[in-house]
């Protein structure tokens, strides 16, 4: 029996129960909100304990922890408090002048026809829209998170997303002057069709497939592969799906459902969770901003002054040498001679750190205007390959020039490849403060020096945290970046 007529006649009788407990309730009691509420517990309850006796999927069923979530703060909080709060705002507080636009002459019957029509238009627009918004698609995506449905997780909406979605299918035609007694009929159907979407037992439509959103329908739109979930889009009714060539029907569940990204689960992390994805789309605009500045900003007067680069480069060398005449290496090769590239190599021989190891050592020894004129604030610490490591002394003018050199290279890669920019930023570099020389000099790698000076907003993205770059021995680092590379 389970496997021929029933699961034809489940969704019917859903409804007959429903308003009939509703009408039953209305009989003898006088408040309409109560019938309602009293009905749509009674016809879920008794759903509930069907799906959990004749599961569709084993792995599927729902736990007490699950249905203490659902019941407690989705459904209670979210579900019903929320859009009871929002018509005693505007009825009472707001103290609200409705509309009487609404065709309340009209059989009930067709009134619920048309709020449903109505409503599913609006709310299929903004549920596509959370789909395809990068910026919003966090508040629906609470809805995704479960990896497993059953007919009470219907509720599982972000508080955020209810609130939109009551605005769009209650409270603007409560506005337009529907009676609230037509919305009580509305919200039996509502929950009745969103029990039957979710539910985790044998229900079939046949060709009403076409016409009410089903759970073999909308199973589809929760496959883990986001692509996958931008079809079947109804509420309750498929009718735009149709229209918009957003409907798909196929007699088989996906694969997996929820999201492919593992995410904690629970109610805390849910409710924060969209806050947590608006705020880092928040900071990817930021990011996309900062850097068409500075594209301007770096890489278009670099990219102007490349076909001139050996004068460039011959006056800056020039400018260093003027500079730096009056330093004891400056004297030694007698600079303030020196006024053309002929003059440098004439004057200045190639040679091998170990020839200036001295004058470095009195450069750590905190002697100035040895090498530079400028003071030296850092040492750059070379590996050491092919012999004792080798301390390169830092100006503030070099490290500037650094910085630029970051941001030409960072804005080259953004120039080419933006989307690289969307996720986390795997950058290996070494670190900054090795070791400090006579108590006076920290010494490191430059990349891990001007890794330091990196924007805030930019570190926040870096897949590699100071913590990880810090791990010794580098062997061990290694294995530790390798393995979130794979990532």
């Amino acid at each position: 029996m389970q496997k021929s007529i029933v699961p034809y006649l489940i969704y019917p009788l859903l409804l007959i129960f429903g308003y009939s407990f509703y009408f039953y309730f209305n009989r003898i009691m006088p408040y309409s909100l109560l019938s309602a509420v009293l009905s749509i517990g009674l016809f879920s309850t008794m759903f509930l304990i069907y799906e959990y006796l004749f599961p569709k999927y084993d792995e599927w069923k729902w736990n007490l922890r699950e249905i203490a979530e659902d019941l407690i703060y989705y459904n209670l909080c979210v579900q019903v408090l929320i859009p009871l709060g929002l018509i005693f705002l505007y009825q009472k507080c707001l103290n609200y002048y409705f509309l009487d636009l609404w065709p309340n002459h009209l059989p009930t019957f067709i009134q619920l026809v048309i709020l449903s029509l109505t409503g599913e238009f609006l709310f299929y627009f903004w549920h596509r829209f959370s789909h395809e918004s990068s910026f919003f698609r966090g508040i629906h995506l609470v809805h995704h998170l479960p990896t497993k449905l059953y007919s009470l997780n219907t509720v599982r909406f972000h508080f955020l997303d209810k609130f939109i979605e009551c605005h769009l299918t209650v409270i603007l035609f409560i506005f337009l002057g529907a009676q609230l007694e037509l919305i009580y009929l509305y919200y039996i159907f509502f929950t009745a069709t969103g029990l039957v979407q979710h539910c985790n037992t044998e229900v079939k439509f046949g060709i009403f497939d076409y016409v009410f959103a089903s759970a073999e329908t909308h199973r589809l739109h929760h496959d883990s592969i986001e692509e996958n979930t931008r079809i079947n889009y109804a509420n309750n009714l498929v009718l735009w799906d149709l229209i918009f060539n957003t409907f798909k029907r196929i007699q088989s569940s996906p694969k997996l459902i929820g999201v492919k990204k593992f995410y904690p689960n629970g109610v805390l992390f849910e409710t924060l969770f969209p806050f947590k994805m608006i705020y880092n789309q928040l900071e990817k605009s930021i990011i996309k901003v900062k850097m068409e500045k500075q594209k301007i900003d770096s890489l278009k007067p670099f990219l102007e002054k490349i076909s001139n680069f050996k004068s460039i480069q011959e006056n800056l060398l020039l400018s260093i040498i003027n500079k730096n005449a009056k330093t004891l290496y400056g004297k030694k090769y007698q600079f303030e001679n020196i006024l053309s590239i002929k003059d440098f190599k004439k004057n200045v021989p190639l040679i091998e750190y170990e020839k200036i190891r001295d004058e470095m050592d009195q450069v750590i020894s905190g002697k100035s205007n040895v090498l530079t004129k400028s003071q030296v604030i850092y040492f750059n610490k070379t590996s050491g390959t092919l012999g004792k490591p080798k301390y390169l002394p830092v100006t503030q003018e070099v490290l500037e020039d650094y910085k630029r050199i970051q941001k030409i290279i960072s804005s080259c890669a953004y120039e080419y490849c933006p989307d690289g920019f969307n996720g986390l930023i795997f950058s290996v570099v070494g670190k900054a403060h090795e070791e400090k020389l006579n108590e006076q000099f920290y010494a490191g790698a430059m990349s891990g020096k001007t890794n330091s000076l990196t924007p805030t907003i930019v570190k926040k993205r870096y897949a590699i945290t100071d913590e990880i770059l810090n791990i010794e021995p580098l062997e061990k680092r290694n294995l530790y970046l390798a393995a979130i590379a794979l990532l």
